[in-house]
């Protein structure tokens, strides 16, 4: 009820009604049914509660924002930008991740980063229930955090993926704090790379002296930053380097210099990135007191999450992989070096305004016999590799999802693979990333069935 007594006496608005926002609107109306309330977003809402709620003001479509200056109090869903409007200093800016970890934040994991965070929050928290801790999943995977509250007690174990948007506003971290890595991601979203690294880092940059915060030594963006100096929580890091304690040796890892277990090939989770992953897993475990070498144990059991590097089948003697997921360079690579024997790679989509040059003078150089492109960020990754000319690789522009599935099948060699890792974001043609890999695996089902 701590939530609650704080906001009954704000005019609060509710920014979105997304996923995130219904939940609060939930949340509220549940405990004050006959207070006040707003909500704004640009779309024009066909929900049938909130029709029939009479202590309720919409403010929808094109200028919705306008409403701020209106409100002492607003819930902004993770969606929405503020990058370039004006706020009140009479107007408070939070969000469910900011009252959440202000009243639970002692009980929680918070895990953020550009890639891996969805797979690394699913992992410990598969971990924690199969150890037979009372664990809850949250956050930008899985349920919105308010709708946890009930289920929570003194006991409960709260593991939350976050993102840059959610930990923008905050103003109190978790008790365990981690970042896997930062890459350029959601430039559209950010006045620049500066601030959406500042926004991930909030997630240890609010925490004190009692808490926890691991990152990677090998992420220079994370090194670099000059934020680090800030941060007043327990700092421990992971990689390569057995000075660290917490370290990978020819794939046995090793928490505090103990060796917890080596990694298999037929683990669930594929590639280095993956390794790494389960690593600082078992570094959170450590630090909640739990027996790392049986907490390793778990991993084998754990179910890949879809669009992940998931392998979708074998048709026509041809491995077809949908790592959709993959929105930025540094994850495509990180896919080539995790699947063996790619001969056709899928890039592009929605064009964010990210740098490919790089990028692309490497996958040219990569044993790759066909590189499909497709929608504006395609457009000018093609044009950066015809430039290179390297005359082993086909480079083919197509637009359709339905072109590029069947040229997959007709020209990649039998015994290799197929990769959908675009480096690039999704909605040009889909809602989101799990929508484009949902339409690949479909349509490789559906073309090797007429075929």
């Amino acid at each position: 009820m701590g939530i609650i007594k704080e906001i009954e006496n704000k005019r609060i608005l509710i920014l979105g009604f997304g996923r995130e926002g219904e939940s609060t609107y939930d949340y509220i109306r549940h405990f004050l049914p006959h207070k006040r309330l707003s909500i704004a977003d640009s779309r024009n809402l066909e929900n049938d509660k909130i029709k029939l709620d009479r202590n309720l003001d919409l403010y929808l479509g094109e200028n919705y924002l306008d409403t701020l200056k209106k409100h002492d109090f607003v819930f902004k869903s993770p969606g929405i930008s503020l990058k370039e409007i004006e706020i009140s200093k009479n107007c408070q800016i939070s969000s469910q991740t900011d009252m959440f970890l202000k009243y639970y934040g002692n009980q929680t994991i918070g895990i953020t980063g550009t890639k891996g965070k969805s797979t690394t929050t699913a992992l410990i928290f598969h971990i924690l229930k199969s150890m037979n801790k009372k664990a809850l999943m949250a956050g930008n995977m899985g349920k919105p955090l308010f709708d946890i509250i009930p289920e929570i007690d003194q006991n409960s174990v709260i593991v939350a993926e976050f993102s840059s948007h959610q930990l923008e506003f905050i103003q109190k971290g978790p008790r365990i704090s981690v970042i896997l890595n930062l890459f350029q991601e959601h430039l559209d979203h950010y006045l620049s790379y500066e601030h959406y690294k500042k926004a991930k880092l909030n997630i240890a940059l609010f925490q004190d002296e009692n808490d926890y915060f691991i990152s990677p030594n090998y992420s220079q963006d994370i090194e670099k930053s000059p934020y680090l100096k800030e941060i007043k929580s327990k700092f421990l890091k992971f990689g390569y380097d057995s000075n660290l304690g917490n370290y990978i040796s020819e794939n046995q890892l090793f928490v505090k210099n103990n060796l917890c277990g080596i990694w298999q090939e037929d683990f669930p989770l594929l590639g280095e990135h993956n390794m790494f992953n389960a690593l600082l897993a078992l570094v959170v475990l450590d630090i909640l007191g739990m027996d790392t070498k049986e907490a390793f144990g778990h991993i084998k059991s754990f179910e890949a999450l879809s669009h992940r590097l998931e392998f979708v089948g074998e048709y026509g003697k041809i491995k077809f992989y949908n790592d959709s997921i993959s929105t930025i360079p540094q994850a495509t690579l990180e896919a080539l070096k995790a699947v063996k024997n790619v001969d056709t790679l899928i890039l592009g989509g929605f064009d964010r305004g990210i740098e490919y040059e790089d990028f692309i003078k490497e996958i040219i150089q990569k044993d790759l016999k066909n590189i499909i492109f497709t929608g504006e960020a395609g457009i000018r990754m093609m044009n950066i590799a015809e430039n290179l000319k390297n005359p082993d690789i086909s480079l083919i522009f197509l637009v359709s999802y339905d072109e590029i599935v069947e040229y997959c099948f007709l020209h990649t060699k039998q015994g290799k693979a197929c990769l959908l890792s675009p480096a690039a974001a999704s909605y040009d043609k889909f809602k989101n990333f799990e929508e484009r890999g949902e339409v690949f695996k479909k349509l490789v089902k559906k073309i090797s069935d007429k075929r």
